[in-house]
């Protein structure tokens, strides 16, 4: 059995979700949709965040860059953490400071989920989950970050107004890491168009 891992940082200085989706489909790790994942996973914070009256968090090339950078480092690690051993990513501000990013606030969510394996899950009171398909991973990832204290925090804070969301996947130990990275922009901050980094859109 396998068990759920989620962690969290926050660091300041200065349920039914409603959206549409794509269509669903069986998580084929041969073919993994990573930008399917990602934008699964952000459209049900997005959901979530409307019914506690928050706007919706744009998208950021360069906060997606800082989370992709800890997925990508995260991937093999037994361990998930907010840190890197570099000065220069060694916390959630500085990957964001790296990849261009200035904003008055960082936060940061992460977690690692299983699948096509049991799962044992704390929050099921020890029942096991098995994972599927993209919505079914989307729904594991939302909802423990929404039952973790800190995590909820992050996801409802008012100050946060952009983001990057990004994953990696583990084809070895059946692992998929999300890496949530929250921002706070200075002036109005317009969504991120890039296809390249988010092709399914807002």
């Amino acid at each position: 059995m396998r068990r759920i891992l989620v962690i969290i940082f926050i660091l300041q200085t200065g349920c039914p979700f409603l959206r549409a989706q794509p269509k669903d489909t069986l998580i084929d790790p041969a073919h993994f949709n990573y930008r399917l994942m990602e934008y699964m996973i952000k459209s049900r914070i997005d959901s979530f965040r409307k019914t506690k009256k928050l706007g919706t968090l744009a998208n950021d090339s360069m906060l997606y860059k800082a989370a992709l950078d800890q997925a990508l480092y995260l991937q093999k690690r037994e361990d998930i953490s907010h840190t890197q051993p570099g000065r220069r990513k060694k916390d959630p501000m500085a990957r964001a400071v790296f990849y261009g990013a200035s904003y008055q606030m960082i936060g940061e969510n992460v977690a690692r989920i299983f699948y096509l394996v049991n799962m044992t899950n704390p929050r099921l009171r020890g029942r096991t989950v098995f994972i599927r398909t993209y919505s079914e991973a989307a729904n594991e990832f939302v909802e423990g970050w929404l039952h973790s204290p800190h995590h909820y925090k992050n996801i409802v804070t008012s100050g946060y107004d952009v983001t990057g969301l990004a994953v990696s996947l583990n084809v070895k130990e059946k692992s998929i890491t999300a890496v949530q990275v929250f921002g706070r922009s200075p002036t109005y901050h317009p969504p991120d168009r890039s296809g390249v980094y988010f092709p399914y859109g807002e």
